[in-house]
């Protein structure tokens, strides 16, 4: 007789990066200085150390640094931009149950007003264009075409599902986007800030082989194109792996006791 094993519960959604946003200190540094900062990786006191660079200099005229030092960051404030305005676009999605990320624009948002407070891009001050998508490639390609129109040099697609890039190829505008999902994000002529599903799922795969020595996963996902897309990229890790797994479906918005629910079927299906 065999005792039985439990199996190694996964709850997948869509995999989003989030970046980390820092803030600015007050003081001590003059619109046209600079300040040298450098960080050791394994600091317990970086945030201190970083604060007390930019009140107090060390290097004002941005002499190098020798090669000892790990990390280095050169701070420089400039004056405000004056020159012609740099459009950008960005296209979210936003609004949807399961496809809810206003917080991407947000932060750029932020991130654009601070660039044009420290001389903006070569001088330019940067307008943000934005356009909400629905996760509908409908939507999407409205977006994108409502962008383009507006003369922008480049877009940021925070997460759009299905990004029409032969639109954005057509007029040549370039695209950076937060992470691919679906096979043609892999495929386009575009820039990701992150590796997205493909390198997340394989990760989780090594971490259930290594880190737990799991043989049975039971993934519990919603039912929609992108997880959908995110089951596919796991299971083909898993397989990889040689670990057995079961797929269990939920809605895209789980109440607490339909959840738990969830985890008793993938629980019994193990």
């Amino acid at each position: 007789m065999f005792a039985r094993v439990r199996p190694v519960v996964l709850v997948l959604g869509l995999v989003l990066a989030a970046s980390c946003g820092g803030s600015s200190t007050g003081g001590g540094v003059s619109p046209s200085s600079s300040a040298v900062v450098t960080v050791a990786p394994s600091s317990s006191a970086v945030a201190t150390s970083v604060a007390q660079q930019l009140e107090n200099p060390a290097n004002p005229d941005g002499a190098a640094v020798t090669d000892a030092d790990p990390f280095t960051v050169t701070v420089v404030n400039l004056p405000p931009p004056a020159g012609r305005p740099f459009r950008l676009g960005l296209v979210n999605t936003e609004g949807i149950p399961g496809l809810d990320f206003p917080e991407i624009r947000t932060v750029i948002q932020a991130a654009i007003a601070y660039v044009n407070q420290h001389g903006g891009f070569g001088g330019r001050p940067v307008e943000l264009v934005t356009c909400v998508a629905a996760g509908s490639p409908e939507s999407s390609q409205s977006c994108a075409q409502e962008v383009v129109g507006k003369g922008i040099e480049l877009v940021l697609l925070g997460f759009d599902l299905f990004a029409p890039y032969p639109t954005y190829a057509a007029e040549g505008v370039p695209v950076i986007g937060v992470l691919p999902i679906l096979p043609p994000d892999y495929q386009a002529d575009a820039l990701f800030v992150t590796g997205g599903n493909l390198t997340v799922t394989a990760a989780m795969a090594g971490v259930a082989v290594r880190h737990v020595g799991a043989r049975t996963v039971a993934i519990i996902s919603a039912d929609d194109v992108g997880s959908n897309s995110t089951v596919a990229s796991f299971t083909a890790a898993l397989d990889a792996a040689g670990i057995a797994h079961v797929s269990i479906k939920g809605g895209a918005n789980e109440t607490d006791a339909g959840f738990q629910g969830l985890l008793r079927q993938a629980d019994r299906q193990g």
